[in-house]
């Protein structure tokens, strides 16, 4: 029985070569297996790199998340509707956060997919949309130039179902689509 540990300098390529320098040797069978791990887990350097990124992300979104929920406390009589969706975005993107960073720890730890990626791969359109239409009501006007959009409500929150759709549909198309061979 042989075990040996090498640890790698990079990411990279390598290769394993195993020589008999007995000339006697005869008939020889060798069997056995090969196992290699990142020495920070499951995922790619690169990829391993964006989790204390993320954990400052979820701190930042959280802070203003937190500042926000206080200015809309202290000023709570004057509020309007737009008010509210940017609180929705908030902690949309806040929790989306979350789901993505527990997705990645996750993989990382047991180099095998979880619930919560697929749930952080629902949650990451989802909050991409709620962000564009925020965005599309402010630029028709709404909070800013009169209090709603009125009979326009209808064709924004169509446009946002498409969006929703298409963004759906291009997340988990990338994220099953089948390897490519070098």
């Amino acid at each position: 029985s042989l075990s040996l540990y090498y640890e790698t300098p990079a990411e990279g390529k390598y290769y394993m070569i195993l020589a008999m320098c007995d000339a006697h040797t005869s008939n020889l069978n060798i069997s056995g297996e090969v196992i290699t791990i990142n020495p920070h887990g499951h995922i790619s350097a690169r990829l391993y790199g964006s989790i204390p990124f993320t954990q400052c992300l979820l701190v930042a979104y959280s802070l203003l998340l937190l500042l926000w929920s206080l200015c809309c406390l202290r000023y709570f009589h004057q509020l309007m509707s737009v008010h509210a969706l940017i609180t929705l975005v908030l902690v949309s993107f806040s929790a989306d956060t979350l789901l993505h960073l527990l997705a990645l720890t996750a993989y990382n730890r047991t180099g095998l997919p979880t619930p919560v990626a697929t749930l952080s791969l629902l949650t990451t359109p989802l909050t991409h949309t709620l962000a564009r239409g925020l965005l599309l009501t402010l630029a028709m006007g709404a909070g800013v130039t009169r209090a709603s959009l009125g009979p326009t409500t209808c064709r924004v929150l169509l446009a946002c179902l498409l969006d929703l759709f298409v963004t759906l549909r291009d997340a988990f198309a990338s994220a099953f689509a089948p390897a490519r061979s070098a």
